[in-house]
């Protein structure tokens, strides 16, 4: 009778949550990091739906990422707007979910505090 072997594999999986201020309210994301690519979840800890996705990726026929909304009201750009954006700075295809309601002015501090996260803990995203 064969005894199978049993190894250590690295995770293909990793997740991370952190919250910040901004909008007038909390601002919850939760990453969720793919083998080949980043799903990030944008929303208030108060209504944790996802109503939007979109997904940016890189090519190499054009300069600036692709993107496609999955999900949601096309006429909303803002996921696929922040994850082009994330998609460039990371080099790797993002899925992104924008759940929140707030105006246009607050859009750069929410952008702002998700990229000082990355920033502080790469090995997650």
């Amino acid at each position: 009778m064969e005894v199978a072997s049993i190894e250590y594999c690295e995770p293909k999986l990793v997740s991370h949550g952190f919250h910040f201020k901004a909008c007038e309210q909390g601002v919850v994301v939760k990453a969720l990091k793919l083998e080949k690519g980043l799903f990030i979840w944008v929303g208030a800890l108060s209504q944790p739906v996802l109503e939007d996705l979109a997904l940016s990726m890189s090519t190499p026929y054009e300069h600036d990422p692709i993107q496609t909304k999955l999900m949601g009201d096309v006429l909303n750009m803002t996921s696929m707007n922040l994850g082009s954006r994330l998609s460039k700075k990371l080099g790797k295809p993002v899925y992104l979910s924008f759940n929140l309601e707030c105006d246009k002015m607050s859009l750069p501090a929410i952008e702002a505090g998700i990229v000082e996260e990355i920033k502080k803990h790469p090995h997650l995203f």
